[in-house]
């Protein structure tokens, strides 16, 4: 099977602070990494597969193109969320660069290194943002099951919460809804963060 990448350098680079000169090496390796670290555990195997499976033929069914690319009102989409992050995965290589003898921060070119500080603020907000667009595809989903009957039925997805890592809002991962205190504490936020599906 082909490789098949749900976005594109030019779309990371549109979506954040990543300018066009910026070399893509520096951070198109991440966008596999986040597809499966963080999409395909979210949605389950067969979900992710499913969506593979369709852009790589070209046969998005509609249901699962507005997954993909959001309908900019309820989620972002994957595309959106993989695009952060990508950009928090890849902030790391963008400041710094492996050398033969080091690990070393850029600071040619006109342009003086951030700080260790800002470069961690800079993750925060990039983290923080993912978060919380991967938090709407789970409540989309859910809203929707309906629609998404790949991801209600896949075996190997417990993918109804979203674990506290106390990092940030969300660290992005899924936890089985057989525990009741995780399930009660995300219904309950997911229901005053929609207060028009009550």
């Amino acid at each position: 099977m082909a490789l098949v990448l749900l976005v594109t350098e030019q779309e990371i680079k549109d979506g954040t602070s990543i300018t066009d000169n910026v070399d893509a090496s520096k951070f198109c390796f991440w966008i596999e990494v986040a597809q499966d670290k963080y999409i395909k555990h979210a949605i389950g195997a067969t979900c992710y597969t499913e969506i593979l499976d369709q852009v790589e033929n070209d046969t998005l069914t509609p249901d699962n193109e507005i997954l993909l690319n959001g309908n900019d009102r309820d989620m972002k989409g994957i595309k959106k969320t993989l695009i952060w992050w990508v950009l928090w995965l890849a902030y790391s290589d963008l400041y710094s660069s492996i050398t033969p003898s080091s690990v070393s921060v850029k600071t040619g070119e006109g342009f003086e290194a951030i700080s260790d500080r800002q470069l961690s603020v800079k993750m925060n907000i990039a983290k923080d943002t993912a978060s919380q667009y991967f938090d709407d595809i789970i409540c989309f989903i859910r809203v929707n099951c309906d629609k998404y009957p790949c991801y209600a039925n896949d075996p190997d997805c417990e993918c109804t919460e979203i674990l506290r890592d106390g990092y940030s809002s969300t660290s992005g991962f899924a936890l089985s809804d057989r525990d009741p205190k995780n399930r009660a504490d995300f219904l309950d936020e997911f229901d005053r963060n929609n207060p028009d599906l009550i």
